[in-house]
């Protein structure tokens, strides 16, 4: 019995002795040299640690400590501090392993969050190798100390690889984590995914995205968080202007729609339009022009920077002008063609009431609105603006393009199945257009205008003289 015990006690501490050793202090990722802290904000500093561990926070002249829980998680928090842009050292200490992130400041922190589009652009090969390349000499070091063998050499990929991932997961894996660290605000492009193959559900994505903003700010502690939503860019070829039934049938509209109503509904976020910016792949390489778009409405919208503003063209309302129906936009936001109110703006169509669409044409008139029409209309119902995957439309301003709209509300689209073969139960399925109606619908189109061109050369040649 005896040497029973002897064998069960050796055992557990050849267990516990490497673990006491070490009592390793961890941290989360978002910590590392070169980091920009939150002003005005509690600070909160956080990670892992051994059980009963006594951990210190030392920066910019604040001290505090705690000790490590019976879960393993320690938390301390620093009071608001003012921008400083003089490097700093914060230094993390316990009793057998301290940490240290160097050239750190005090400023304002930006989350750019989203989807592939948003970290591809942001991927740097050279930047990731040196961020493990750290990490992992500092785990050589301590493991030597230790006379621990020392982890393997970190494997970074070249080039960004895509990862799909389930509802949730993303908030789960990526933003979960950091939601303690305090930011000013969220800049978030996504939208491709919703969209396309057995994903594409806009009007579930019609729910869900305007639920996304009230979600994170309570996650960040802040009711008020800045929000730019980078709309949906454009993909694949440009969509043909004589062909709109076609073109509308996509659900990259709806996940646009949406990201617009999010906007409308919520104070303090910006919309940032970039269909004007895309490419043939989804990934468009038009990343600085989105960038400094966002730029553009943070410095006017919440820094408030004299001279700088940030007023895209938003539908305000619509009205039936016999033939015609008027457009009103946002106070102030001069929209016209890029070429100015002189030359039509390209991308709007217009319908009537057997909701068949054709190309408009656009002018502006008195009062700041703009006339939307169509010889072939004669008793107009809706009018749509850049309504397709990768429309061609040039009505906008200086601060960006118009963000895409409709006047109508008619069902558009039927959302994929949640299980791969599976089918969607949509009510109003028997009124989304399907491919063969939008190809009887343009065929009709055609027709129609073709009538109509005959009458008028009828018309010119009794016109003419013998």
């Amino acid at each position: 019995m005896k040497r029973t015990r002897w064998t069960v006690l050796v055992l557990a501490l050849a267990v516990l002795l490497p673990s006491l050793a070490e009592a390793r202090i961890e941290v989360p990722r978002v910590f590392g040299d070169g980091m920009v802290v939150q002003r005005d904000k509690p600070v909160n500093v956080w990670g892992w640690g051994e059980r009963g561990d006594a951990i210190t926070a030392e920066f910019n002249g604040q001290t505090r400590t705690t000790t490590v829980g019976d879960d393993g998680k320690w938390l301390l928090t620093l009071d608001p501090m003012p921008v400083n842009a003089k490097p700093q050292e914060l230094k993390i200490r316990g009793k057998k392993d301290s940490l240290e992130f160097k050239n750190v400041v005090i400023g304002d922190v930006w989350l750019c969050s989203g989807q592939s589009n948003m970290e591809a652009a942001a991927y740097d090969y050279e930047a990731e190798l040196a961020r493990k390349s750290a990490g992992w000499k500092r785990q050589v070091e301590k493991a030597e100390t230790a006379g621990r063998k020392p982890p393997p050499i970190p494997d970074v990929p070249k080039t960004y690889t895509y990862r799909q991932s389930f509802p949730g997961g993303c908030f789960n894996a990526l933003i979960a984590p950091i939601q303690r660290f305090a930011i000013k605000g969220v800049i978030f492009y996504q939208g491709e995914n919703n969209c396309v193959g057995g994903q594409g559900r806009p009007n579930l994505y019609m729910k869900t995205f305007p639920a996304l903003i009230p979600d994170w700010r309570k996650a960040f502690h802040d009711p008020a968080l800045p929000f730019c939503i980078v709309q949906m860019t454009s993909f694949g070829f440009p969509d043909d202007e004589n062909e709109p039934e076609q073109a509308m049938l996509h659900k990259a509209s709806g996940v646009r729609e949406a990201q617009t109503k999010a906007h409308l509904k919520h104070g303090n976020t910006g919309l940032v339009c970039t269909y004007d910016l895309g490419h043939i792949q989804m990934h468009s390489p038009f990343k600085r022009p989105i960038g400094e778009r966002a730029a553009r409405w943070a410095l006017a919208d919440v820094y408030r920077i004299e001279g700088i503003e940030y007023n895209i063209p938003l539908l305000e309302s619509w009205e039936k002008d016999g033939k015609r129906i008027l457009l009103t936009f946002t106070k102030g936001s001069h929209p016209s063609s890029r070429y100015g109110v002189r030359v039509a703006p390209r991308g709007f169509v217009i319908a009537d009431k057997a909701r068949h669409f054709y190309p408009a044409q656009v002018e502006a008139v008195e009062g700041g609105k703009f006339a939307v029409s169509s010889p072939f209309v004669e008793d107009p119902a809706a009018v749509r603006y850049a309504w397709g995957v990768h429309p061609v439309a040039d009505f906008g301003n200086r601060a960006g393009p118009a963000a895409p709209f409709r006047t109508d509300d008619w069902p558009c689209w039927i959302d994929s199945g949640y299980r791969r073969g599976e089918p969607s139960v949509d009510p109003n399925a028997d009124q989304v257009p399907t491919p063969e109606a939008a190809k009887r619908q343009a065929w009709e189109r055609k027709a129609a205008q073709s009538r109509k061109v005959l009458e008028q050369y009828e018309t010119w040649k009794k016109g003419q003289k013998p």
